[in-house]
């Protein structure tokens, strides 16, 4: 078949499909593309009002007068604070009106308060305009508050179109390239093994952009989270003493180093901050191939190990955190590489780089420290010459001096000696251990396969899988039975450690089993596996939560009072001034740790990592009306109230 006309038929085919999506105005075939839509009011009777939502979807018909979302009371001290009847509106929204019969009605709202995904737009009774229709009924526009102006939908990041182009070269969409692939490839398969084997430098370019790109779409899409606040706003704030990379008693300090040395270079910035992750994470396809390159005689494993590591939601979604996960999956590979290179030769230079990275490893996070301690336990068995193993125990010991200064400084006093640290760690369950595979690979038949793969390997000899093995069973075990004397096991870390052992792992296998009609075989395990870590719900992350919302509805707010407050609670968490910065906001309120000689104001409690309870109390005593008003979702499984809050107070 004429292969210019194959690529015709692959054009027109594709074409129908997207001018259908286009046409219907159903996009649920994209996943996170449309962040969620909450709409609150400050009004007298909520009941007056009804929102007209306009999805574009020509089988959705929410512009109907009768299907209006109404309102109801979530707090009502004086004005009510009116929320909508659904938590959020999921889909797509091109517009927006809040509608009434009674023109009055609308003259009385205070304010009004749109909050999309991790946005917050705020709209004052003085900014407030009204129109009519025929059916006297009275609106207020409110489609003009959209994440990005280019699109034609309120709650769209990006551009539709670039949307549909990510989605045409996902799984399982990609699987019509491969198709198309197969048809344009050369009828001798042998060259083009040889040719892509001669040239796999320029495949990897491919793949480490690919990675890269897939890593800065939406990469501030999502607020910080009260850990990445942490790291920017106590470890990493680039106008303290470089001393404070020291100040978290949890985490050594070489990723707080990084993360302040680079905000002084780059300015304090939410958008900053995550960059350094993306940077840093779309190196781990790199050191995921120089390992498998360099151990496992396979060039076609290697970069699949690569293209595994680059599209991994798991490997995405560290890259979208301010927090050192993502570095651990970049040094992880480099420092098996060196310790397998000196399984090999026993040179002193492999041991000094194995020694280099391993130092940044452990300085990283402590599980890193636990992995350099099975590594050594397995070396044991691996190496059986004690010269061999002398030499390796030596260098661990000069890795493990080299968290001196971070237990001097912090650690023993914060953490060992503090039985209050930590404390929200629960003892583990067999549950998170049976979870760990599922949170890795996602699908229940990449997990079956995986487990196929792991019992079919247990026929093979080789001394990369049996580092793997006892590796990731220690990393499981050790955290697990020490749990018993503190709990220290979080599934999310033990994860981000043995990931790029079963990403090497899977990658290797599906290469090495013989098997019948393996050009078949390799290309479908390899397609399933992409799918599953493709998923954009694999990710033991999660997805960020409401602060950035808050903080912008209080920064627009308190511009409409002259004696506004925000009580910083928290002595834990990075100071309010600066989680405010970060973001380059500045309200119009002092900061205050207490109440005390204040008689009157407004003050603003956004309900982030603090217990206010007690002094909302201490206000309601002496008159003060509290409003209670609602963000868009709160990221609980619980089965609680769904709405997330701030609380506003005026004494």
């Amino acid at each position: 078949m004429n292969r210019i006309y194959v690529a015709f038929c692959v054009f027109i085919s594709v074409f129908i499909m997207v001018a259908k999506l286009v046409y219907s105005g159903n996009y649920s075939k994209l996943d996170n593309v449309f962040e969620p839509v909450n709409v609150s009011i400050v009004a007298k009777d909520c009941s007056l009002y009804g929102l007209l939502a306009d999805s574009g979807n020509i089988d959705l018909l929410y512009t109907q007068s009768n299907d209006a979302i109404g309102f109801y009371p979530y707090s009502a001290p004086k004005e009510s604070i009116c929320n909508m009847n659904r938590n959020v509106i999921e889909v797509g929204i091109k517009n927006l009106i809040l509608r009434s019969h009674l023109e009055s009605a609308l003259k009385d709202i205070q304010s009004i308060n749109i909050a999309i995904g991790s946005r917050n737009f705020h709209l004052h009774k003085d900014d407030i305009s009204i129109t009519s229709d025929s059916s006297e009924s009275y609106f207020i526009d409110l489609s003009h508050f959209r994440l990005n102006n280019d699109s034609e939908f309120m709650n769209n990041a990006n551009s539709l179109w670039f949307d549909i182009f990510i989605m045409l070269i996902s799984p399982p969409y990609s699987l019509i390239w491969i198709v198309v692939l197969i048809f344009l490839l050369p009828v001798n398969i042998t060259n083009f093994k040889a040719f892509i084997a001669n040239h796999y430098i320029f495949v990897m370019c491919a793949i480490v952009a690919l990675g890269f790109a897939l890593r800065l779409h939406n990469f501030t899409l999502l607020s910080l989270w009260g850990d990445e606040l942490y790291s920017v706003g106590v470890v990493g704030y680039p106008y303290d003493s470089v001393l404070s990379v020291f100040s978290d008693p949890g985490n050594p300090p070489f990723y707080n180093l990084i993360l302040n040395q680079w905000l002084r270079l780059f300015g304090y910035s939410a958008e900053s901050a995550r960059l350094l992750s993306v940077i840093i994470g779309s190196m781990a396809p790199i050191s995921i191939f120089i390992f498998m390159k360099n151990h496992t005689n396979n060039i076609f494993a290697s970069l699949l190990g690569a293209l595994f590591m680059s599209i991994s939601q798991v490997a995405i979604g560290s890259s979208h955190e301010v927090r050192g996960y993502v570095l651990e999956l970049v040094l992880i590979p480099l420092v098996c590489n060196y310790l397998f290179n000196f399984y090999k030769t026993y040179k002193i230079r492999d041991l000094a780089f194995y020694v280099l990275f391993a130092i940044m490893l452990c300085n990283t996070h402590y599980f890193g420290a636990i992995f350099v301690f099975t590594s050594f336990v397995v070396s044991i068995f691996m190496l059986l010459k004690a010269r061999q193993i002398f030499m390796l125990f030596i260098a661990d010991v000069v890795i493990a001096l080299s968290l001196l200064p971070y237990f001097y400084i912090t650690a023993f006093n914060k953490s060992l000696m503090d039985t209050s640290f930590n404390t929200w760690i629960k003892m583990p369950g067999l549950n998170d251990i049976f979870i760990l595979p599922f949170q890795m690979l996602g699908s229940d038949i990449s997990v079956v396969l995986f487990f196929i793969f792991l019992l079919c390997s247990l026929l093979h000899r080789s001394r990369i899988l049996y580092f793997i093995f006892g590796v990731c069973i220690l990393m499981v075990a050790i955290p697990y039975m020490a749990s018993y004397v503190r709990p220290i096991y979080i599934t999310k870390y033990v994860i981000f450690v043995i990931y790029p052992l079963v990403i090497v792992f899977i990658s290797w296998i599906i290469f090495t089993l013989k098997v019948p009609y393996r050009v078949l075989f390799i290309p479908l395990c390899a397609y399933i596996f992409s799918i599953s870590l493709f998923d954009s719900n694999v990710s033991p992350i999660g997805r960020g939560d409401n602060s950035r919302a808050k903080f912008e509805f209080i920064t627009q707010d308190s511009m409409h009072y002259d004696n506004a407050y925000i009580l910083d609670l928290n002595n834990y968490m990075a100071l309010k001034e600066r989680q405010y910065e970060v973001y380059g906001l500045q309200p119009n309120v002092s900061f205050v740790k207490n109440i005390d000689g204040i008689k009157s104001g407004v003050f603003y409690f956004d309900n982030y990592y603090t217990e206010s309870s007690e002094v909302i109390k201490e206000l309601q005593e002496k008159g003060a009306l509290v409003y209670k008003i609602p963000f868009g979702r709160n990221n609980s499984e619980k089965l609680q109230e769904r709405n997330d809050f701030i609380y506003k107070v005026i004494l």
